[in-house]
């Protein structure tokens, strides 16, 4: 962006800092009300693995498929550039992070591990993100603990769970792709 000095006529800026070039590309925050994060906490959030790992891949497919997301709207329906209205607009953010989960899980869980992960993954599919280990017990039909803790480890390893006290949660970045909704199972 900052060798795109096209750009920089077009919108009427001779070198922003890296502050000003934010906030003319990106929204203060995604999802509007009090408490909200500011943008790049949301992003960083929405990116995030359950290991609290936050791969540099992810927030440049995040961005890309954010602005391939706000082309295609504004193909739609153009509209003129205004310095209070960020280049990529906030639903285009949200588009992409559904996007991005999708294609994560597809290209990193479900290409990455074996037969049985895969299973255990898709039994979240349409479910809740929060879990304990009974609801966990339930929705893999265990009674055996020691083969419910082996699923739950490996889930954690892999980064599609975090445990957090006693519960387990599916970071955002693979709620979207699995149509899981945020709450407690």
């Amino acid at each position: 962006i900052r060798k795109n000095h096209e750009l920089f006529r077009s919108i009427g800026l001779n070198r922003p800092s890296d502050k000003q070039l934010f906030s003319v590309l990106f929204p203060a925050q995604i999802n509007s009300g009090q408490g909200q994060p500011a943008t790049w906490k949301w992003m960083l959030s929405q990116i995030r693995d359950g290991n609290h790992v936050k791969a540099p891949r992810n927030v440049i497919d995040l961005c890309l498929m954010a602005q391939e997301e706000q082309l295609r709207k504004e193909r739609n329906a153009p509209r003129e550039f205004a310095m209070n209205i960020p280049l990529i607009e906030a639903d285009a953010f949200r588009k992409a992070a559904s996007r991005l989960s999708a294609l994560r899980i597809e290209d990193t869980l479900m290409a990455e591990y074996g037969e049985d992960v895969k299973i255990a993954i898709k039994a979240f599919r349409n479910g809740k993100s929060d879990h304990t280990e009974q609801s966990l017990s339930e929705l893999f039909h265990f009674s055996d603990k020691l083969q419910l803790s082996l699923v739950i480890k490996v889930l954690c390893d892999i980064g599609f769970l975090e445990q957090v006290g006693n519960e387990y949660r599916i970071p955002p970045l693979y709620r979207y792709g699995l149509n899981i909704t945020r709450g407690k199972a």
